[in-house]
Formats: C-alpha cells, structure tokens, sequence
C-alpha cells in the first residue's frame, strides 16, 4: 500500500478567521466611536441651547422696521441697529445711497433691512466694526456718483 496522502494545511482558513475577526473588532470599534462621537455632540447641542435660553441679538428689535405707508413716500426706514452713531448713521446711509445709484426705495428698503438684519447678529465691539466696514463700503463704492449727505 502506499503512504498515506500529505495532511492538508490549514494555514489559509488561520487567516480568513483572522481577517473577519478583525473585520468584525473594526465595526464594533467604529460603531462605538459613532455612538459616543454623536451623544457628546448631543450634550454640546443641549449645552448650547441652555445658554442661548431666551437670547435675542439686538435686544430683540433684529434692527428692523416694516416699511412706512407715511405721505412722504419714502418707502420706510431701517431702524438702528446698534447704539453707535456709526449704525445710526449706516442705517440713515443705505437707503439714500442705493436709492442714488437708481435702486427703486421699496429695494433699498428690502437690501437695506437685510444688511441690518445680518448685522444684528454682530454684539459689542464687533457690532461697531460691522458697522464702521458698511459705512467704509458705502464711501468706497461712490464710483463717481456723489455720496448722499446722510452718507457723510
């Protein structure tokens, strides 16, 4: 009779077993790091919120007014958005200034009340600084146009 067959390695089932081992500790892993990534993002959302409780920019006036229906016609006015004299004096500056260069004033009040709706969300010094680049703008984008008075 003949010497019986070479036993059969089993090297590469070691490895497959190995590799979906691996595979499987991965998942868990990264599964873990995803549940835990996504409850701490939770807590700092949560924590955000209790912080802003009852927050609002501007003490709540978003620097905005509706348009006037006054018999001037002038289309309403933004109001300040800020205590500075320079948000006073960019808020009197935008409408005038827009109106200048042939904008109707229902769209300069609507450009206008958008400017100072994003720039309510600037507070203290910041809000001043905002201001200061739209009033510095305004002055810069003449383009041979004169600047109106409320603009100077």
């Amino acid at each position: 009779m003949g010497a019986p067959p070479p036993k059969k390695s089993n090297t590469m089932m070691y490895v497959g077993i190995g590799c979906l081992a691996l595979l499987f500790f991965s998942c868990i892993c990264g599964g873990g790091g995803l549940w835990y990534a996504k409850k701490k993002g939770e807590e700092k959302m949560a924590e955000a919120a209790a912080a802003l409780q009852g927050y609002q920019p501007n003490g709540g006036t978003f620097g905005v007014v509706p348009p006037s229906t006054d018999s001037a016609g002038s289309g309403g006015a933004v109001a300040p958005s800020g205590g500075s004299d320079t948000c006073a004096k960019v808020d009197r500056c935008c409408p005038a200034f827009y109106v200048a260069r042939g904008l109707g004033s229902e769209q300069a009040t609507t450009t206008c009340t958008q400017m100072a709706s994003a720039r309510s969300q600037a507070m203290g010094a910041m809000l001043e600084t905002v201001c200061a680049a739209q009033l510095q703008a305004f002055t810069a984008a003449g383009g041979g146009i004169p600047l109106p008075p409320e603009c100077q």
